[in-house]
């Protein structure tokens, strides 16, 4: 099965445990039980608020003394890479491999709190308008660049006005410029309203030189050479096959990165990857299908670890197709699909969930039942919508994009076959498929989303304030609630507002939610030092290979 490659909304899903947590290194180490429950608690905490104070600083190079890289990580996972300018594609493989050589201000920890990169503290103003952020010195790019100010000031230019920036969504409402410099290492983010979600944003917003970031030349073309300021540089760039990256001598944190060449291997095929685990081609792969888990889990060489992703499998519901306007006929569909069975029989992993956003971000909501399975219910609401007597529904996927998605489907059409809805299961052709949900072309689409930014503004911002799937659901409270979430710097306050938000929605949903995703991971146990990431965008510079 091959990756979906528009939006981090389509990243594949697989894993066998149904709701593991654990924060697990590679390295074959036992784990105690006192650990993994602290480990699972961790997991389930939802992210500090983003004026928290930041965790402790890394360790810069020029005040200790480490040994060199050493050794070569092979890295196996099933996609293919469009390019190495994550401004211009906002796709999670792209973030996934640039994030090696190009750094943010701001990263996530594997509990989902805002850590520091490139930024070393940022507060902000008392009306959430400005945001000011203190950069890190002594840092240079792979050109010898200075990171500085400009650095920040001219990419996030980039992102904001950028014919070709998927990032602009971010930047909606901030001042042009969005940020200026308030001396060489201190910045200023300006927006015409108050902004809680700007930290997290820049998650996703990797630094440039400043003389490229401003070449008008990539205003409209990408900038593949990933000049950054990262533990790994740019050898070769393959987008079907090796794409090389050789250990940064001059990396400012100390001791990184552990191994002196990094490569990516995209092995689309589910057996092919398998097969290259266990003849020792690759040293750490994710995305380890379901169905053949078993045949590595008996190899004394290998080591499978489990990850809970804050990513949800759905499906879309176009509102503008006649029998989905009426919000009784949503709802319906809501009860008629037994998400306990889906999710343990059919997709093999994860946890059922019925509402967005998923378990370990700020707004999940414990208290909407996960799998509302009640096809008596559902029965009763098409007959009272008028439409008791069933409706032909075109159930709509894009072919080999996640895993078991066509049974996924096909699970769907029967449940809603049997509340008397007429489905039928569609294959639809992928990218034709993903295209035609941003043009409105479907009735019932499947998608997955995962949270890059760990946090659940981009979604609802994406979905239901901007319509970007053409799904017709419009509600003034709804939209009105999220734009105050957006604003909104204290937690507490954002999670009433997104439970608000889930309420409403609830009454007559333009999306039906299935489940939250488990992922597998499968390493030598020669490898130590790597630590998943719930939004699957990690650094394997810490990551040493024994083998």
């Amino acid at each position: 099965m091959t990756q979906a490659t528009s939006l981090p909304d389509h990243a594949p899903t697989q894993s066998r445990r149904r709701f593991l947590r654990s924060a697990v290194l590679f390295g074959g180490l036992a784990i105690g039980s006192s650990l993994l429950v602290a480990c699972q608690a961790a997991a389930t905490t939802a992210p500090a608020n983003p004026t928290a104070a930041p965790a402790a600083a890394p360790t810069p190079a020029s005040t200790t003394s480490a040994l060199k890289p050493n050794g070569k990580l092979v890295y196996a996972n099933p996609s293919k890479l469009r390019t190495l300018d994550t401004i211009s594609v906002y796709g999670l493989q792209e973030f996934q491999i640039s994030r090696q050589m190009m750094e943010p201000l701001l990263d996530l920890t594997q509990d989902g709190k805002l850590s520091p990169v490139l930024a070393e503290s940022w507060s902000p103003s008392t009306d959430a308008k400005t945001w000011t952020f203190k950069l890190r010195q002594n840092v240079k790019f792979h050109d010898g660049t200075p990171f500085d100010a400009q650095s920040v000031v001219a990419t996030v230019q980039r992102a904001k006005s950028a014919t070709i920036s998927q990032h602009q969504f971010a930047f909606v409402d901030f001042e042009d410029p969005p940020v200026q410099a308030i001396d060489n290492y201190t910045v200023a983010f300006k927006s015409k309203n108050p902004t809680s979600t700007l930290p997290y944003n820049l998650v996703a917003v990797y630094m440039m030189p400043p003389t490229i970031a401003s070449n008008p030349k990539y205003d409209k073309a990408a900038f593949d050479g990933a000049i950054g300021t990262g533990p790994f540089k740019l050898n070769k760039f393959n987008v079907d096959g090796d794409t090389l990256m050789d250990a940064n001598a001059d990396y400012w944190q100390a001791g990184l990165p552990k191994v002196s060449q990094l490569v990516h291997r995209p092995i689309i095929e589910p057996s092919a990857m398998v097969a290259a685990v266990k003849a020792g081609e690759v040293d750490l792969a994710e995305g380890i299908s379901i169905d053949l888990q078993g045949s590595l889990q008996s190899d004394p060489k290998l080591q499978l670890i489990q990850s809970h992703l804050w990513q949800i499998d759905f499906f879309l519901l176009n509102t503008t197709y006649e029998p989905l306007k009426k919000p009784a006929v949503r709802q319906a569909i809501n009860f008629a699909i037994d998400r306990d069975t889906l999710t343990r029989d059919v997709y093999g992993a994860g946890t059922p969930i019925a509402t967005y956003p998923p378990q370990g971000l700020v707004g999940y909501d414990s208290k909407l039942p996960g799998n509302p399975y009640d096809p008596a219910r559902a029965k009763q609401l098409l007959a009272s919508a008028g439409v008791g007597d069933g409706f032909d529904l075109e159930v709509l996927y894009p072919a080999g994009t996640y895993i078991k998605d066509k049974e996924v489907s096909q699970f769907i059409a029967d449940q809603l076959r049997q509340v008397g809805i007429r489905a039928k299961v569609t294959a639809g052709e992928a990218t034709a498929t993903r295209t035609g949900y941003r043009e409105g072309k479907y009735q019932m689409g499947m998608l997955s989303s995962i949270a890059v930014t760990g946090d659940a503004d981009r979604y609802f911002q994406e979905r239901m304030v901007q319509d970007a799937y053409k799904s017709g659901y419009h509600d003034d409270q709804v939209i009105s609630l999220i734009k105050q979430a957006s604003g909104e710097t204290d937690n507490a306050k954002r999670q009433a507002l997104y439970e608000q938000v889930q309420d409403l929605m609830w009454q007559g949903p333009p999306v039906i939610y299935l489940y939250q995703v488990d992922w597998t991971y499968a390493a030598k146990k020669s490898v130590n030092g790597f630590t998943w990431m719930p939004n699957r965008i990690f650094s394997v510079a810490g990551a040493s290979n024994a083998s």
